[in-house]
């Protein structure tokens, strides 16, 4: 039964984290007036460019957030047999994506201190931990829907 709804809402959770993950999307950036200093926050880095010089920091918490989201969605397609299991991993997914959202929003707010008098703008890949949190949801009623229908079924025998 790989074939249901909620495993399609967990190959895309696990879509988006590779793609986060891989494609090192920008979520926000910061300039200052002269656009001579940027600083691009991405899910896996932040690229600082200053006048001569320009360098990345890794950001290994992302990183490892990340791969455990895509690792958890990828399990949780094959647990059709288990939906209490599948339903519980359903809400670490939301869970975890909501601490990276967590996480991002912290990175944003310290290099928006660290730059007060910069141009601020978010990038539109910021959304992606939110769709990941809405797919975790919409997997984990369909899971719950299996669970009622199979239970409705027992009934009628």
């Amino acid at each position: 039964m790989i074939q249901r709804k909620q495993s399609l809402y967990l190959l895309l959770i696990f879509l988006f984290a590779a793609l986060c993950l891989f494609g090192n999307l920008k979520y926000a950036g910061f300039s200052d007036k002269e656009d001579k200093n940027k600083t691009e926050l991405r899910y896996t880095t932040t690229e600082i460019t200053q006048e001569n010089s320009q360098h990345s920091v890794a950001k290994w918490i992302n990183v490892l957030i990340l791969a455990s989201i895509g690792i958890m969605a990828l399990i949780n397609i094959f647990l059709f047999k288990n939906r209490e299991l599948q339903k519980k991993l359903c809400i670490y997914l939301t869970l975890v994506s909501a601490l990276l959202i967590l996480v991002m929003v912290l990175d944003f707010n310290t290099t928006r201190n660290t730059y007060p008098d910069s141009a601020t703008y978010p990038g539109v890949f910021s959304v992606f931990p939110v769709v990941m949190i809405l797919l975790s949801f919409m997997a984990w009623r369909g899971v719950r829907k299996d669970e009622n229908l199979l239970k409705s079924m027992d009934r009628i025998r």
